[in-house]
């Protein structure tokens, strides 16, 4: 298997997870018409050193003791919230392709933020199996 298609694996098994073990259904993505999911995804995908002090007050859509980032829990951490971020992408892509079935430049977005993420977390998995994982 490609480190991109266990990439892709573990962002599918993150959402599926989010769905069962914490509710979060179609139904409920679709009463997030302003794009929380793809801005919150973007929130787990920024790098942890690049999350200034107000952070949350200024990106974090919901409250903010919902944003749940582990990177100071090392490799492992990080690549946690990379695959949430990727799980939040995909919710925010199948919420725009359940609203409408015509292109849009925020579906364009969703993807691209998607392969981007498959990317990182490829990379993670790539560096992690050659122990070149940076702490």
């Amino acid at each position: 298997m490609t480190y991109k298609a266990k990439a892709l694996e573990l962002i599918l098994a993150e959402r599926h997870r989010q769905i069962a073990e914490e509710g979060h259904t179609a139904e409920m993505d679709d009463l997030c018409l302003s794009h929380e999911l793809m801005i919150a995804g973007a929130c787990y995908e920024r790098e942890p050193d690049q999350r200034e002090a107000d952070f949350l007050t200024h990106c974090w859509p919901w409250d903010k003791d919902s944003f749940k980032p582990t990177s100071h829990l090392g490799p492992d951490g990080r690549l946690r919230e990379l695959v949430k971020a990727g799980a939040l992408f995909t919710a925010e892509l199948d919420r725009l392709n359940r609203a409408s079935k015509l292109p849009c430049r925020f579906k364009v977005s969703a993807k691209k933020r998607i392969n981007r993420v498959i990317d990182k977390i490829a990379l993670h998995l790539e560096r992690e199996e050659a122990g070149n994982v940076p702490s």
